[in-house]
């Protein structure tokens, strides 16, 4: 009987035990198991579990329940056919939007591929022109400024989200300018304060806290308020578009 003392394959996450990578004759397989609602395949060897596969990699590598395998071959295998279905995945997950390195990545740790093959995914991706986080968070940035009331913090912490790191995302938020800045305060204001009712006083407070939960500085809700609320109307709240 095999010894059940294993080794992981750093490529792959492939178990194995060590009578099968010296001995030559290799190790057979027990079981294919579906993981609950996912679709994604423990597969066992001599009755321990050894390592998981996706449908798409089961499929194409065409193991069976009862055939013999050595591991470093079946370790070879296995990653020469990921390194192809996770670019391929990868691929048509961009053909949706731009996104990040890390949204990739964590995309296809959830379709069930290994370290080694998302990491090559990756740097193809990267090689190709078809990941640059740089330029995902300067479009990003570029798209959502024009909106109004969107202000910097809020910009970055959504880049954050994102798996964006400092560099990147405080390169791209530092292109908003503070003039910028405070012109957007200053819409976002305009906007809450056509949306609520109240006396100049309270709508001005109010104003301020949900300036302040829009990310704006103290500085900036300082200036956009005194711009709003100066040259009044006759409710006392400045309301043009101008």
């Amino acid at each position: 009987m095999l010894s059940t003392t294993v080794s992981l394959s750093t490529a792959t996450g492939l178990l194995y035990n060590q009578n099968m990578a010296s001995d030559g004759t290799g190790g057979r397989i027990t079981a294919i198991e579906k993981q609950k609602n996912r679709k994604i395949y423990d597969i066992h060897i001599d009755g321990e579990a050894a390592f998981t596969l996706n449908n798409a990699v089961l499929a194409e590598m065409s193991i069976h329940i009862g055939d013999t395998v050595k591991a470093e071959t079946l370790d070879e295998q296995i990653h020469a056919v990921e390194n192809k279905y996770a670019f391929d995945k990868a691929l048509g997950y961009l053909t949706g939007g731009m996104r990040t390195t890390s949204q990739v990545r964590d995309y296809l740790k959830r379709k069930g591929f290994h370290p080694g093959s998302i990491q090559e995914a990756l740097e193809k991706l990267e090689q190709y022109g078809y990941l640059n986080d740089a330029h995902f968070a300067q479009s990003f940035v570029e798209s959502r400024q024009s909106k109004k009331g969107v202000s910097r913090r809020q910009l970055a912490n959504a880049l954050h989200r994102r798996g964006l790191g400092s560099e990147d995302v405080e390169d791209a938020v530092s292109a908003i300018s503070d003039d910028e800045e405070i012109h957007n305060a200053i819409e976002f204001a305009r906007k809450y304060i056509k949306s609520h009712q109240g006396q100049a006083g309270t709508l001005r407070k109010k104003a301020g806290r949900a300036l302040f939960a829009k990310g704006f500085a103290s500085q900036t809700i300082s200036t956009a308020l005194k711009t709003v609320f100066c040259d009044t109307d006759e409710e006392g709240v400045n309301i043009d578009e101008g």
